[in-house]
């Protein structure tokens, strides 16, 4: 570097020091070093003044800022850790491997299940509809409210009833087998 280059460089690097410090305070917030930083700004001010081109129709200053938030960007990238989702997928089947298959609650819930299925066609065209949607396709309550054009506070109230009159029918039910 000449003395002429090292001067103009100089001269840059207090010009755009209201830049270079608004710069380092965002990036300081990303876990950064600020001497790292400041001479990261002069090492890249330094190649951007060697490759800038006057044709450009782009003022140095705005040149300058791009390349700035262009390798925190990429610096950003680099740090980043990736995580498989082969590996959180392994690790859900050795734990399920882990725990002790229980047959007899399958069983048993799969009993419930169709008991509570034959039980919903006792309920009415709204009331099975109703539970089908928000137990079944887990759909929310709001959404449930808005489509069927009802107040939020009656559907959740609607949907309380049903539950325990679904509760009484299946009650009912095993009390008699």
């Amino acid at each position: 570097m000449t003395k002429e280059e090292r001067e103009k460089s100089l001269l840059w690097h207090e010009r755009l020091r209201p830049l270079q410090k608004k710069f380092m305070r965002e990036t300081l917030l990303w876990g950064y070093e600020k001497e790292d930083l400041e001479q990261e700004c002069y090492l890249l001010l330094v190649k951007c003044l060697e490759r800038f081109e006057e044709g450009l129709g782009v003022p140095f200053e705005s040149y300058y800022k791009i390349q700035l938030y262009g390798w925190r960007a990429n610096e950003n990238r680099k740090k980043r850790e990736y995580t498989s989702l082969n590996d959180e997928i392994d690790r859900m089947v050795l734990e399920k491997k882990d725990e002790g298959v229980d047959v007899e609650g399958e069983v048993v819930m799969r009993i419930g299940i169709e008991g509570l299925l034959e039980k919903l066609g006792d309920l009415g065209r709204t009331e099975r509809a109703i539970i089908k949607r928000h137990y079944l396709e887990g759909r929310k309550l709001t959404e449930l409210a808005k489509e069927l054009h009802l107040p939020y506070s009656t559907l959740k109230n609607k949907k309380r009833k049903i539950a325990k009159k679904l509760a009484t029918l299946c009650w009912q039910t095993h009390i008699e087998r």
